[in-house]
């Protein structure tokens, strides 16, 4: 028994949420700009707030919450939420898209060695990011600037002299397996399976 009481919790990431303001106003924002889909909404705290439920797949009920209440005027207490894309083209797309919302501030680029981010705030200020993973490792924090006007060689071919130039520098797919042993061994690894065929980590379903 004292040993399955030292295991950690079989445990996954699945989803996060923040309190806003406007609840209306940033889901509009999230699902025309950013593409989630709403799968639920609804009013808490007898009637007196919204809360909106979103996701980009289905098998997730929500992966992202949007839930009133946070004070008007009140600077969120929110460091970041981020998402991921799947190459530079998928991030300049968007870059330009931020470009257009009125609503959006603070749009800035970096290159962090293990990824390419764009950072940006949502009508109500809090800071968003969107990277691509490089392949690439180098111990963090890094932070070089990130030019998304160069072509995608000369972005990679950048980010993998400094990288190089790091020590630790390894490629991600090395870091990935060290830390898979060493949170195996440890007992925090989450076992991992795609039973849809799709490349999308999950517990196996019931």
């Amino acid at each position: 028994m004292s040993g399955l009481a030292t295991l950690p919790p079989a445990l996954m990431f699945s989803h996060f949420g923040i309190n806003c303001t406007d609840v209306p106003r940033l889901e509009a924002f999230y699902t025309r700009v950013l593409g989630f889909a709403v799968s639920d909404k609804g009013l808490i705290d007898d009637g007196r707030k919204h809360i909106t439920f979103m996701t980009r797949r289905p098998r997730e009920h929500h992966q992202f919450v949007l839930a009133g209440g946070h004070p008007a005027g009140k600077p969120s207490t929110i460091s970041e939420t981020g998402f991921k894309a799947p190459d530079l083209a998928e991030l300049r797309r968007i870059k330009a898209m931020l470009e257009r919302e009125p609503e959006v501030s603070d749009i800035a680029t970096a290159d962090h060695g293990i990824s390419w981010t764009l950072y940006f705030r949502d009508p109500e200020k809090i800071r968003t990011s969107v990277s691509v993973e490089t392949g690439l490792y180098a111990p963090q924090p890094k932070a070089w600037p990130l030019d998304l006007a160069l072509s995608d060689g000369e972005i990679r071919c950048e980010t993998e002299r400094r990288c190089r130039a790091s020590a630790g520098f390894m490629a991600r797919s090395e870091w990935r397996a060290r830390k898979e042993r060493e949170f195996r061994a440890d007992g925090r690894l989450t076992g991992e399976a795609t039973p849809t065929g799709h490349a999308a980590p999950d517990f196996d379903p019931p």
